[in-house]
């Protein structure tokens, strides 16, 4: 990936139009940001259903969370009908760099995606833990957390990769192979989760309710099973400063925080190798068995 980014295969309307006014970011730098990253961040959207998060008039006013793709999308913009109470949602998939471009240049800042494909939508592809720190008490905790989800996933044979969230927290993932059914994959996440807990009760916590966490860092497994979804790798978030939910390696994490990388440092960024490169899915059907999840 080189430091100046390519032509965007789609036309760009109101290229001037700032979208992060306290930082002078414009639409056009949004675009280029992911032209230039669309290399790394593709592999992590195409081919799933997508939610976009779109600030036609900047972060600063009043955004909205969309997760249908109208009639009006172009035949670039792939669409899955999923079934909700009361009616159906039209889900819009990507497969290539086209379609990310036209939906940044409706002002998508930020996307979320789900852990499983279009295609397979019960056997999910990634794990995610969601790390969430006790307010105001800066990236310490979340640090220390992460770092201790590494350890106890590496003790089980589970290669692990993090990333920023370009908020408060960090994202452990764990890439598998799709073979556990949804509720059999989510009980798995579930399991590891209490396991960790278990193991460090005064650092990490449970507990859904905030109240009920004290000082303690919630270790939230529950975007394990769609339609819940995460914050995409290397996606904007909509934050003063242009942070990015970026991939980094695990001996980074001392030193990044988790609003350290934005959209600024692309060129560095893409003068480094993908902090991720060489990740490989592992089964975690032997963890299944292991928790009591599936039969030995």
């Amino acid at each position: 990936m080189g430091h100046e980014p390519t032509t965007p295969p789609i036309a760009v309307t109101q290229p001037t139009k700032v979208l992060f006014p306290r930082d002078g970011i414009t639409k056009r730098d949004v675009v280029d940001y992911y032209v230039g990253i669309a290399d790394r961040l593709l592999p992590h959207l195409a081919g799933r259903p997508l939610t976009l998060e779109r600030y036609p008039d900047g972060i600063d006013r009043e955004g909205w969370i969309q997760r249908n793709a109208p009639d009006w999308f172009p035949p670039i913009i792939g669409r899955l009908e999923v079934p909700k109470v009361g009616g159906r949602t039209r889900y819009p998939v990507i497969t290539d760099l086209a379609g990310l471009v036209y939906l940044v240049n409706l002002a998508t800042i930020t996307f979320h995606v789900p852990p499983v494909v279009a295609d397979d939508l019960t056997h999910p592809d990634v794990l995610v833990f969601d790390l969430d720190g006790p307010e105001d008490a800066g990236p310490e905790p979340v640090r220390r957390a992460a770092a201790l989800v590494r350890d106890h996933l590496e003790g089980l044979g589970i290669p692990s990769y993090v990333k920023t969230t370009g908020s408060a927290g960090y994202h452990v993932h764990v890439f598998v192979v799709p073979e556990l059914p949804t509720e059999a994959f989510a009980a798995t996440a579930k399991a590891l989760a209490d396991e960790l807990v278990a193991a460090h009760p005064d650092e990490l916590t449970s507990a859904l309710r905030k109240r009920d966490r004290g000082d303690r860092v919630f270790v939230d497994w529950l975007r394990n099973r769609f339609p819940a979804t995460a914050v995409a790798p290397w996606s904007l978030r909509a934050r003063p400063g242009a942070p990015i939910a970026a991939p980094i390696r695990w001996e980074d994490l001392p030193s990044v925080a988790p609003r350290d990388r934005t959209l600024r440092d692309v060129a560095a960024l893409a003068a480094e190798p993908d902090p991720w490169q060489g990740r490989r899915p592992i089964s975690l059907v032997p963890q299944a068995r292991r928790l009591g999840i599936l039969e030995p």
